[in-house]
């Protein structure tokens, strides 16, 4: 399950942490892509059994879906910085949204 972790840094930071996420995502994909290129060469060392090329490819697919939704919270992120540079802070909200109990985002709390 994955869940958003939120929290401040200073705006020069960001590009240093975006870099090291990009990293780790670089790292994860490189994992899949060896376990796919391991797969595919041992398919045919399976005869009629399968069964484990399926697992990993599998694996592989899920190790994809998780870079994919990494790198799309860095370019959420770096377009977010690059909007802010370009616009200023006249969109920024004064403070963060938050979550009503139903999941929604609301840009202030209820009472």
């Amino acid at each position: 399950m994955r869940v958003r972790i939120s929290y401040g840094i200073e705006l020069d930071k960001v590009p240093g942490e975006a870099q090291k996420i990009g990293h780790e995502t670089v790292a994860n994909l490189e994992e899949a892509l060896a376990s796919l290129k391991k797969a595919v060469e041992n398919i045919t060392e399976c005869d009629t059994d399968f069964s484990l090329i399926v697992e990993i490819l599998n694996k592989v697919r899920l190790k994809l879906t998780d870079v994919d939704v990494t790198l799309t919270d860095v370019e959420a992120i770096l377009q977010g910085v690059t909007d802010y540079y370009k616009k200023g802070d006249e969109d920024v909200p004064d403070r963060r949204p938050t979550m009503d109990p139903g999941g929604d985002t609301v840009d202030s709390s209820q009472e």
